[in-house]
């Protein structure tokens, strides 16, 4: 059965298409027999419900992603066919809204990892069977102080956030969700995910400075 590969890309204020952020779902049709419509259907909804889906809290991921990504339902979804040779277009794009995106921006750059792998099996590499995505760019709502003061580190309740939203694709039933090794060429159901105690840094996502302050040594008399 084929796997499909969803690209979520989140349109930034600039409007610049090399502003996007984007993270990138690996999801197979896990039903007999295959209907490539409605397993496209079913992964796009279980993108739009990573983002902006609530399970047990009363909060979403989206809510602390910051207000530098647009509002509105301008956010796209492109599939492929997984696995195929280049040029390998996209057969398939819909638009999203992620909801309650309207927190002050930290640094774009900052980024909660959501790591996951597939079941440690004997004689396989687990180095190829696991992942990560970086969410993000977050708000300052993302950010808690610790029990001593003496670090900024993630929201505990983005943190839940996160991984009640990485459990909702974990049971996915008509669908599966993925990871795909570039070193093994093969795809991997992914059965376990976390999410450590600490922000991460994407520069890829970073603004460009666009001034500089300088300073010179004064000249010897």
């Amino acid at each position: 059965m084929p796997t499909y590969r969803i690209s979520a890309s989140l349109e930034r204020k600039s409007g610049l298409p090399e502003d996007r952020v984007v993270n990138t779902f690996y999801f197979k049709d896990n039903v007999l027999p295959p209907n490539q419509e409605a397993t496209i259907t079913a992964a796009e909804n279980a993108v739009k419900d990573f983002y902006n889906g609530v399970t047990g809290t009363n909060t979403n991921v989206a809510a602390y992603i910051s207000n530098i990504i647009k509002a509105g339902a301008v956010h796209v979804l492109k599939t492929y066919v997984a696995g195929l040779a280049a040029p390998n277009p996209p057969i398939r794009e819909s638009f999203f809204t992620l909801l309650n995106n309207n927190g002050q921006p930290a640094p774009a750059d900052v980024a909660l990892c959501l790591s996951y792998r597939g079941s440690l099996e004997q004689g396989l590499d687990p180095k190829n069977r696991r992942g990560r995505l970086y969410i993000g760019p977050l708000s300052l709502g993302s950010i808690q102080t610790s029990a001593n003061g003496s670090d900024a580190l993630p929201n505990e309740a983005l943190r839940i956030a996160m991984r009640e939203a990485a459990k909702r694709l974990l049971d996915l039933t008509s669908i599966r969700w993925q990871l795909w090794s570039p070193t093994t060429l093969n795809f991997v159901d992914l059965t376990h995910a976390w999410i450590d105690d600490q922000f991460d840094t994407q520069r890829r996502r970073g603004v460009k400075p666009t001034s500089r302050l300088t300073a010179d040594r004064t000249s010897s008399p």
